[in-house]
């Protein structure tokens, strides 16, 4: 591999971790949401049943007070499937076995509550108050304990549904957190290894060719000739026919200093007066100065290469880090959001549980007022 193909494939696994990380991080945040949609449609679902106790409340007050007591016309729902009790219950899917029994349970004495409504209302026109009245003690009265009771039971299954809905909620938001601190621990700590091995890989060779070109630098052949033994041996300069630049320019230099030792040993046999050697073997000398000269300026532009390698791999490591960062940060604004959700529904389910309350005083003192008219 080249120093750019590997600072491509560095830059491919960084990127690869970051769509991993915000993969487990989106898993993470879908969790929390899903259990906070549940929760809220929970508590929503017991708000709605309270309302459709109080609407009935209201429904009976119209009877036993206002009918009987007032002689006001009485402006209540006849049929059972259009009042909002009635409207509710034909949209509405139970989340659970449970509370599917006491929902079933249900419908008969609704219906039999607004049948006996109709029924009182036709004798109280016909001018029979007393027959009318009977009815609203043997069957109105009956039926609506009823339809409170299964409606009372769907509220304590839903409580405790909604309960185990925040608790999961709570679990999910601290699973959330775990995985964002761990996630962005463990990335920061792969980024920096990898990026530590990977100049490691980069900055070592560099600094073995440099030993060596300034041991040629300095006149010191045998000298760069030991640096260049020290790489012998290693499986990247056995192989550097298919090693990176780095790599093949080392086995380059190796040679280099080969040819600059027999070349040396020519100039001193001239030196000590020995003709013999060939002029060929001195042009060789003059022009192992050029190609020195070149390798030199080679070696020049690939450290310039490297040294933008290794800026290339530090501005990754950092884009790496701030990644990680605003995921994390994400992640925590998103489990603070849907609690803030969940205590603002918590908020609506005390105000609307204080209106039930309420309306049970109601039915209770409309109950006394029917009583009292019928004595």
């Amino acid at each position: 591999m080249t120093v750019g193909k590997k600072i491509g494939f560095g830059l491919g696994v960084m990127l690869a971790m970051v769509l991993l990380m915000g993969a487990v991080f989106f898993w993470s945040n879908k969790e929390v949401q899903n259990a906070a949609t549940r929760n809220q449609e929970l508590r929503a679902v017991n708000g709605l049943m309270t309302a459709r106790i109080v609407d009935h409340f209201k429904w009976m007050d119209g009877l036993s007070s206002g009918l009987f007591l007032q002689g006001k016309p009485f402006t209540g729902k006849l049929d059972h499937t259009d009042c909002n009790l009635g409207k509710w219950m034909a949209t509405y899917k139970p989340h659970s076995d449970e509370i599917a029994a006491p929902f079933a349970a249900l419908s008969e004495p609704h219906r039999k509550l607004h049948e006996s409504a109709a029924s009182i209302l036709a004798e109280y026109k016909a001018g029979k108050p007393e027959r009318a009245r009977a009815i609203f003690m043997q069957e109105t009265t009956p039926a609506v304990a009823s339809v409170q009771d299964h409606l009372a039971r769907m509220k304590e299954i839903l409580k405790k549904d909604e309960e185990a809905a925040h608790a999961e909620l709570g679990r999910a938001q601290n699973r959330s957190m775990r995985i964002t601190v761990t996630l962005t621990l463990l990335l920061i700590a792969l980024g920096t290894i990898g990026g530590f091995v990977f100049m490691r890989n980069i900055t070592r060779p560099v600094r073995g060719l440099m030993a060596m070109v300034q041991k040629v630098a300095m006149g010191d052949l045998a000298g760069a000739d030991k640096a260049a033994g020290a790489l012998e041996g290693t499986a990247a300069y056995e192989k550097a026919e298919r090693g990176d630049e780095i790599v093949r320019l080392q086995a380059a230099v190796k040679g280099m200093v080969a040819s600059l030792q027999e070349k040396a040993s020519v100039v001193e046999s001239i030196a000590g007066g020995d003709l013999t050697v060939s002029v060929k073997a001195v042009s060789d000398v003059d022009a192992l100065g050029q190609s020195l000269s070149r390798m030199m300026e080679k070696l020049r532009l690939v450290a310039a290469d490297v040294k933008t390698a290794a800026d290339n791999v530090s501005s990754g490591s950092q884009q790496l880090s701030s990644g990680a960062e605003q995921l994390s940060q994400g992640a925590t604004e998103q489990a603070a959001s849907a609690e803030e959700a969940s205590s603002s529904v918590e908020q609506m389910n005390a105000t609307i549980q204080q209106n039930a309350d309420n309306a049970v005083q109601t039915e209770k003192i409309a109950l006394k007022s029917s009583i009292d008219a019928l004595e």
